[in-house]
């Protein structure tokens, strides 16, 4: 759709004539100076339509950048605080770890802006999500499980009700009345009672 509004070739539902303005709108729908189809490659491309070249390129590359680092961070939280390190599957995950930000980096200077928008909200949602998930149910063996027994550990100190200390722990306090137990009665004696 984005490939179409930068064309101003209408596609999907702006092909319907009732939606005829909405891809004028689409056409000019801007941050920070750089329109929403437009690509740090393709930079040079938006000055027809009167947008900045530079707002462009500058826009699309802290994007890239933000996409990219999101991309790694998420990567990162899951295989450092949700995998066991015994886990053969570890190591592969670390390659791609490096190597996939590595190819978006890369591949994004041909990402229209409205995609790398979308790819780097993505991220933080999914980051928020992740957090959530492996904070409150992580994988058995793994550091975030340990570091959620420590929580529940410490909660359930925090909790416990304080002993206090005593000199002699046989000692019985003087105040203490003991306490009686009930006799048992026979039901003939229970309903004479009442």
């Amino acid at each position: 759709v984005l490939q179409g509004i930068a064309m101003n070739v209408p596609e999907g539902v702006f092909k319907w004539p009732q939606y005829q303005d909405l891809l004028l709108q689409a056409r000019e729908a801007s941050i920070f100076g750089a329109p929403l189809y437009g690509t740090f490659m393709g930079a040079d491309e938006v000055a027809a339509d009167g947008f900045m070249p530079i707002y462009t390129r500058i826009v699309a590359f802290i994007l890239i950048i933000l996409m990219t680092t999101t991309t790694f961070l998420t990567q990162r939280q899951l295989i450092v605080k949700n995998s066991a390190p015994d886990n053969p599957m570890v190591k592969q995950q670390k390659i791609m770890l490096y190597v996939f930000p590595l190819m978006f980096a890369i591949g994004g200077i041909n990402f229209p802006i409205g995609v790398l928008i979308y790819w780097f909200t993505t991220n933080l949602w999914s980051m928020g999500q992740q957090f959530y998930v492996i904070r409150n149910s992580p994988q058995p063996g793994t550091p975030a499980f340990e570091a959620k027994e420590a929580r529940k550990a410490a909660k359930a100190r925090a909790k416990a009700p304080a002993i206090e200390s005593i000199e002699d722990p046989d000692a019985v306090s003087e105040n203490t009345t003991p306490r009686v137990q009930p006799k048992k009665a026979s039901r003939s004696k229970r309903k004479n009672k009442q």
